[in-house]
């Protein structure tokens, strides 16, 4: 197997799920691993799935190999021999960058890395599955290691941080908060679908329990003149379809399944609402899309959306209760359909690597020179810093931080 190196050193991903796989954290490794190759880095993809190991071809200095599983349930993959893989070659890379705590690759990572560690958790601490929620407290014996080993945590919103620094104190000191990104050129090149107006309400997102995307379908009968689309798959989409028809509104409900990311901008700029009512995220990346595309959005009251509320440049958000009924839900989404609205400066994924280069630099180095301890002497510019102000990474005027700032 051909090594290939970058001028800034040589990275190894290692996620869960890499696209075409679809997922938050899948959406985040594939735009994230590019946008570093870019930036001076080769970037080895490691990720599971495939039927044989198998590497994805080259592209630059950016490679995808995949390993095949051993463990195939839904929740708890397992690939034994991505596991081999870190533990021989895991010391020929400058660092290892794991993404997702609540994923087997990152402890495999975390107990098998040589060199620095990165950890991304996109963590959010429980799950709505009570016998998930139970193993949940499990795992976090053998998950704390991932913190304890990391020479840094990137968390993708104050909200997140400040979960990991209640579970997990001994990560205090070594977060930094740079949050996902958003294509806002493919966003701002897209055009919208003709013949909705101001009437299409819009949900994205995997269609599981805690996505709440029954209480959007309830709170659409009480909108008579509006249609609601729900872009995504899931176990849940059985149980959407008979609501929708149990309410006498199927005909205004489309399913439409995974869709490409042209596609995906196109419906952006065509909603007149986007609305997320997920119970917990450790981002909300849906709403940030929308809000770059210049929707309306409607988002439950949790932490991470509040986060990303605060983006906004316009009043055209609305936040609700958790546990809001459909009826609150659906003034909500009166309040802002027909309000006046503009795209919002949201981050991009350029911004996003080059924050992450920044973590990378100080790992490859072996040594803090960006890391602080306090924020008495913060430049000018600030320091972007985890909820108990340990400023981590230098946002000094040489590195603005723009709307990547939470």
């Amino acid at each position: 197997m051909t090594t290939i190196t970058g001028s800034r050193g040589r990275i190894a991903m290692v996620t869960p799920g890499y696209p075409p796989d679809v997922g938050g954290v899948e959406q985040h490794a594939g735009q994230l691993a590019p946008a570093l190759v870019k930036l001076g880095f080769a970037v080895d993809v490691l990720t599971q799935g495939g039927q044989v190991e198998a590497v994805e071809g080259e592209r630059g200095g950016l490679r995808v190999l995949r390993f095949p599983l051993t463990i195939r349930a839904r929740h708890y993959r397992f690939s034994v021999a991505m596991w081999r893989y870190l533990r021989a070659r895991g010391g020929s890379y400058g660092a290892v960058h794991a993404h997702n705590y609540h994923a087997l690759p990152a402890l495999l990572a975390a107990t098998s890395a040589q060199r620095a560690l990165i950890l991304t958790p996109h963590y959010h601490g429980e799950s709505a599955d009570r016998i998930r929620q139970a193993l949940h407290r499990v795992y976090k014996v053998p998950g704390r290691q991932m913190f304890d080993r990391a020479a840094r945590v990137i968390c993708v919103s104050r909200a997140e941080a400040s979960l990991i620094e209640q579970h997990f104190p001994a990560a205090r000191g070594r977060i930094a908060i740079i949050p996902n990104g958003v294509d806002r050129a493919r966003i701002a090149a897209a055009t919208a679908f003709d013949g909705y107006g101001r009437r299409l309400v819009l949900t994205v997102g995997r269609l599981d329990r805690y996505k709440r995307v029954d209480r959007t379908i309830e709170a659409l009968a009480e909108l008579p003149s509006m249609v609601l689309n729900v872009i995504g798959r899931g176990e849940g989409h059985a149980f959407l379809a008979q609501r929708a028809e149990g309410l006498g509104i199927s005909e205004r409900v489309r399913f439409l399944g995974r869709v490409s990311d042209n596609d995906l901008a196109r419906w952006y700029k065509s909603a007149a609402v986007v609305v997320s009512l997920s119970e917990h995220e450790s981002f909300g990346l849906v709403a940030a899309e929308a809000l770059a595309a210049g929707s309306s959005v409607v988002l439950s009251d949790i932490p991470a959306h509040r986060d990303v509320a605060e983006l906004a440049e316009t009043s055209n958000v609305r936040v609700v209760a958790a546990q809001a009924t459909a009826a609150q839900v659906a003034a909500a989404i009166r309040s802002v359909a027909e309000a006046p609205s503009s795209a919002s400066r949201v981050c991009d994924w350029t911004e996003v690597a080059r924050l992450t280069a920044d973590v990378y630099d100080d790992a490859l180095r072996g040594v803090g020179s960006r890391a602080r301890r306090t924020a008495g002497d913060a430049p000018a510019g600030g320091w972007h810093t985890s909820p108990t102000n340990d400023a981590i990474i230098d946002h000094s005027p040489e590195h603005p931080s723009g709307p990547c700032q939470l």
